[in-house]
C-alpha cells in the first residue's frame, strides 16, 4: 500500500487498520446473529455421529451426547 498525503488520497494505514478491524467486528456479529454458530454445531454434530455409526461404541457400552 502506497501512503501518500495527496489532496484526494489522505488515508493513512492506521485508517485502513482501524476500518479492517471494525468490518471484521460487524461481519462476525452478522454471522451469529444468522446462526453460523448453530449451524457449526449442527454441522460438527453430523460429522461426529458418522464417524462413529460403526456401531462400536454401542458394543463398548460408550453412550455420545453433546451438550
Amino acid at each position: 500500500m502506497d501512503e501518500k498525503n495527496g489532496f484526494f488520497n489522505s488515508i493513512k494505514i492506521d485508517d485502513v487498520r482501524a476500518f479492517d478491524t471494525v468490518s471484521k467486528e460487524a461481519m462476525e456479529q452478522r454471522a451469529i446473529e444468522n446462526g453460523i454458530l448453530d449451524k457449526a454445531y449442527e454441522n460438527a454434530k453430523a460429522i461426529i455421529h458418522k464417524l462413529v455409526a460403526t456401531g462400536i461404541p454401542e458394543e463398548v457400552e460408550y453412550t455420545i451426547t453433546f451438550q
